[in-house]
């Protein structure tokens, strides 16, 4: 049996992973990905890529990861050599990564506890980078200021440059005649000019060089063999002193190289994390589950192989009761597609990889794969096909478990076809034998039978269009397939005459009878899905009838609610001719045809109409700004005047109080009786209050009711009451003050105590 890497394809799968990774260790770590071997395992890395896609999908990816393999600390380390200056910035590097991922992670560790455990065994290095970063620079090259010997020289080596700068343009000028052009060069680390070959004996020096053509000859002037000389010295000096600066920073290192290791592998791992999410997201794949008890849920299952805008999703279902699965239906119809996407995706999640299929799909465990798909003849091994599977299937007897998923194509093939359909039966029974999950693709009708008969195998069918002849590479669960081998053969063009005698043949066959059945159950099945259609048609109707009565529903709400605001309205507009009425009356109250008992009528009247506002409103318990409550639980009355955080505040006569809107019911707000001006005698046929609330009035509204009330109280012969102000601003308890002081009937007043309101209500004395 063919290794199951190579028969699925898992290495170009593998690849389309291995596209989204950053780092050099976590590409090494997707092409050496296999399935794990314990189901505690997996587990584990299922949940650990949970954390991570929750923690991309609600915050953001770790920017950057390119972090490169630190595998040479290793090697270095066991050889004693130093690091070079790549070597060094990737180690810098690493550590800037492993800073970054500590602080994203560092706000929310207790979100993920899994990643935590991964992150933080992260070392913080930053003081590793720093030391690097002062000796590398950004070109890769060593900063001067590297070290203070490193200066020097370089100071050194810079003078002295200049001056065989300055010492060559000299001889340039010496011997222009001799040379080549006017410029002087560096070879083999010194100085020289390209002298004109005939003339090598006009300019004294050292030859260091010939030219390709051999028409020139560099040439070392001997002026300037001294000042080469120590630039050739200083320049050993400058190696020797970064040689030791680099075994200096490569001592730091190899100091920190098992913490380095680390973090390496670390941010390697949340990168090969980071790219499954990204390769989840591209595909629309999902995380599948592993299920509590034994079964294979798969819906719109697709093959990441196959152009995503191309396939056809399938579903596939698998359980403890029904293990096995007959897959039946014409050649090229997507048989052995069907095997190769359960396998590839079973093999994708039990190495923890997303799988191409809807949410809710389930997968167990599965501890070994058997694959046998496609052909397996084998010209080394003098194998025939026939033999090829019987090796495979051989290997498979010896090994199987319940525990494992066994896929094969066309069981039983490669011989006697009476022979090859006794054997495929007989490897069921061994399969359900072993309670192993299996999927198999067969043409045999003894085969799609014995699966009708057994309840542990269910029958499946690729769907093949019979109008034009032509698979629709849709699976349908349930029911077997025919194989439409003569239907096929007549539209690849097989003469008429043999087709003839082909459906002929199979007349008197005992297949004739099973795909007789078959067309039956397809018309059937045909049947039952129009019937499907016309129920999903009558409850598509239901559903936008169930819509368009909600919408009626919100439609009479709104009308409800305008004619309450018409009726309000209405209300308001007769409250406002009726006190016009009145106030029509009082502004003619000398008029002699006027009488007074036409002015109390009238204020009768309007007091009624307002009597019955204020019923409707106590009525309404939702509250509002200058509603008139009592507060249940200390039987004190006020008004709302603010809302703040789903309470009220109410302003009382003990001063603001904030309620929930529970504890507040509506009230009718006390009536205050305005002032009639130049009424003939006093009646006061009324009860009066012992407190005025003039709470919420300005002070050109309040002052006239008051001087009403004090009138009306000293009719009445009260000798104290309270004018309720409210502390507010103090304005209108300003005014009544200077109001009650020019009043001689007033004995004396203050301000009420700790139970009579405080400063927000004054206690009058009458004489």
């Amino acid at each position: 049996m063919k290794n199951f890497k190579e028969s699925l394809e898992f290495d170009k799968v593998l690849s389309l992973v291995q596209k989204h990774c950053q780092s050099e260790l976590a590409i090494f770590y997707v092409r050496n990905l296999l399935p794990f071997k314990h189901e505690a395992d997996l587990a584990y890395h299922l949940t650990l890529f949970k954390e991570m896609r929750d923690f991309i999908l609600r915050y953001q990816e770790i920017s950057d990861l390119h972090s490169s393999s630190l595998s040479f600390l290793k090697e270095n380390s066991q050889s004693g050599e130093i690091l070079n200056i790549e070597e060094l910035e990737k180690v810098a590097a690493d550590t800037i990564i492993s800073k970054n991922i500590i602080e994203n992670f560092s706000l929310h560790n207790e979100e993920f506890p899994l990643l935590n455990r991964q992150i933080s065994s992260l070392k913080e290095l930053s003081y590793l980078e720093n030391l690097i970063h002062q000796v590398i620079a950004p070109n890769l090259t060593i900063f001067d200021t590297a070290s203070n010997e490193l200066k020097k020289i370089r100071l050194s080596l810079k003078s002295l440059e200049q001056e065989v700068s300055h010492l060559g343009q000299t001889m340039v000028k010496t011997y222009e005649e001799y040379l080549i052009d006017r410029s002087i060069t560096l070879r083999n680390g010194h100085y020289v000019l390209p002298v004109k070959i005939n003339n090598k004996h006009k300019v004294e020096g050292i030859i260091h060089d010939y030219s390709s053509s051999g028409n020139t000859v560099f040439i070392e002037p001997i002026k300037i063999v001294e000042l080469n000389n120590k630039i050739a010295s200083l320049k050993m000096e400058e190696e020797n002193e970064i040689y030791r600066i680099l075994r200096s920073l490569s001592t730091e290192v190899f100091k920190e190289k098992e913490a380095l290791l680390m973090n390496n592998k670390v941010i390697a791992h949340l990168d090969y994390l980071t790219a499954k999410v990204r390769f989840m997201h591209e595909y629309h794949a999902v995380i599948a589950e592993i299920p509590e008890t034994r079964m294979l849920s798969l819906k719109s299952a697709r093959h990441p192989l196959l152009p995503q805008d191309k396939v056809v999703a399938n579903d596939f279902y698998l359980d403890e009761q029904k293990h096995l699965l007959i897959i039946s239906g014409p050649n090229a119809g997507g048989k052995s597609v069907a095997l190769k996407t359960v396998g590839v995706l079973a093999i994708m999640h039990n190495s923890a990889l997303p799988v191409l299929a809807c949410e809710g799909a389930k997968i167990p465990f599965f501890k070994s794969i058997y694959v046998d798909i496609g052909d397996q003849q084998s010209l080394n091994d003098s194998l025939s096909t026939f033999s090829g599977h019987m090796d495979s299937l051989i290997n498979l007897t010896r090994h199987l478990g319940s525990k494992d998923l066994v896929l094969i194509d066309e069981l039983g093939t490669g011989t006697d076809p009476l022979e090859g359909e006794a054997l495929a039966k007989s490897v069921l029974d061994f399969l359900h034998f072993k309670r192993s999950f299996g999927l198999i693709t067969s043409h045999f009708n003894g085969v799609k039978t014995y699966a009708l008969d057994k309840d542990y195998v269910m029958n499946a069918s690729m769907i093949f269009n019979e109008e034009n002849f032509t698979p629709t590479y849709h699976l349908r669960l349930g029911i077997p397939g025919k194989s439409y081998g003569i239907l096929v053969a007549k539209r690849l063009g097989l003469h008429d005459s043999i087709i003839t005698k082909a459906n002929k043949y199979l007349s008197v066959s005992n297949a004739k009878g099973f795909n007789d059945a078959l067309e039956k159950i397809d018309c059937l099945l045909k049947q039952t899905e129009q019937k499907k259609e016309e129920y999903q048609q009558l409850l598509s109707e239901i559903k936008i009838k169930e819509q368009n009565l909600k919408k009626q529903e919100i439609e009479l709400f709104k009308r409800k609610e305008n004619l309450m605001q018409e009726v309000e309205e209405e209300k308001e507009a007769i409250l406002k001719q009726t006190e016009v009425r009145i106030k029509d009356i009082m502004d003619n109250l000398n008029h002699p045809e006027i009488k007074l008992h036409e002015v109390i009528n009238a204020r009768k009247k309007l007091e009624e109409l307002n009597d019955n506002a204020e019923e409707e409103n106590i009525q309404d318990n939702n509250f509002k700004i200058s509603d008139y409550v009592e507060i249940i639980d200390m039987s004190l009355q006020g008004t709302i005047i603010r809302l703040t955080q789903g309470k009220y505040i109410v302003q009382t006569s003990l001063g603001n109080i904030t309620v929930e809107g529970s504890k507040l019911q509506k009230v009718a707000r006390p009536k205050i009786s305005k002032q009639v001006t130049n009424t003939p005698s006093r009646i006061i046929n009324h009860p009066v209050s012992l407190e005025l609330n003039l709470i919420g009035l300005h002070v050109d509204e309040a002052l006239p009711l008051l001087e009403k009330y004090l009138d009306d109280v000293l009719v009445k012969g009260y000798e104290e009451v309270r004018i309720i102000h409210g502390s507010g601003s103090g304005i209108l308890r300003k005014a009544v003050h200077e109001f009650l002081a020019k009043q001689k009937y007033i004995i004396s007043f203050r301000l009420g105590g700790e139970f009579e309101g405080g400063v927000g209500a004054t206690v009058v004395k009458l004489k």
